[in-house]
C-alpha cells in the first residue's frame, strides 16, 4: 500500500531532478588502464642494470691494468714500421 501511494504521488508531481533509477544511465568511457602501472625508474631494476653495475668496476680495473701496455705496444709497432709510421694504410 505504501509503494502504491508513493507511485501515485510521483505520477502527479514532476521531480525537479530526475532520479537515477528513472533516467537512463549513460556510462562514461574511462581511459584504459595501462597493463603496467608507471613506476619511478629508480624503483625498478632490471637484471641488465644489476649486471652492468657489477661489470663496470671489473672492466675499469682491466682497462687500468692493461691499457698502458696495449697503447705502448701499438705505438712501438707504428713507430717500428718502415717510413716512420707515417704511411697510410693500404686502400686509402
Amino acid at each position: 500500500a505504501l509503494a502504491a501511494g508513493l507511485a501515485a504521488s510521483n505520477a502527479h508531481s514532476t521531480p525537479a531532478v530526475p532520479s537515477a533509477t528513472a533516467s537512463a544511465v549513460v556510462p562514461v568511457a574511462a581511459p584504459p588502464e595501462p597493463a603496467v602501472q608507471s613506476v619511478s625508474s629508480h624503483a625498478v631494476r632490471t637484471l641488465e642494470d644489476a649486471v652492468a653495475d657489477m661489470v663496470k668496476p671489473m672492466l675499469q680495473r682491466w682497462i687500468d691494468d692493461n691499457m698502458p701496455r696495449i697503447i705502448e705496444k701499438a705505438l712501438r709497432n707504428e713507430v717500428g714500421q718502415p717510413g716512420g709510421g707515417g704511411t697510410k694504410p693500404p686502400g686509402t
